[in-house]
C-alpha cells in the first residue's frame, strides 16, 4: 500500500480507517467492506478506548444490520448501500477527527 492510501490517524485505528476509506471511496463493494469489516471488528485485539471504541462499535452494528435481500428492487439496493456508505463516511470522519487528522 503506498502512502497516498493510507489514512494519516492513529495507527490502532490505521486498519479500521484505510477499510472504511476504500469503501466511502467505492473502491470495494458494500458486500466486501461488510465481509471484511465485521472480521477485522472481530478480530481486533486492540483495546481503542473512548471514544474511538464507540465510532468503531456503533459502525459495527450498521453494517451488522446491513442485508443485500436478493428479493429487493434494485433503487431498495441501492438506498441500504448508501445509507452504509453514508455511516461509513461519518465513522470514517470521527477517526480522523479523534486522530487529530480531521482535514
Amino acid at each position: 500500500m503506498d502512502d497516498m492510501s493510507k489514512e494519516k490517524v492513529r495507527p490502532d485505528l490505521a486498519e479500521h480507517a484505510n477499510l472504511i476509506r476504500q469503501f466511502v471511496d467505492h473502491e470495494i463493494t458494500a458486500a466486501e467492506f461488510e465481509s471484511r469489516y465485521l472480521q477485522l471488528v472481530k478480530n481486533d485485539k486492540v483495546i481503542h478506548g473512548k471514544p474511538a471504541f464507540g465510532i468503531i462499535d456503533e459502525l459495527f452494528y450498521y453494517v451488522d444490520e446491513y442485508f443485500d435481500d436478493p428479493d429487493a428492487s434494485d433503487a431498495e439496493r441501492d438506498l441500504e448501500v448508501t445509507n452504509l456508505r453514508g455511516h461509513a463516511r461519518e465513522a470514517l470522519e470521527r477517526i480522523r477527527q479523534v486522530s487529530g487528522a480531521g482535514w
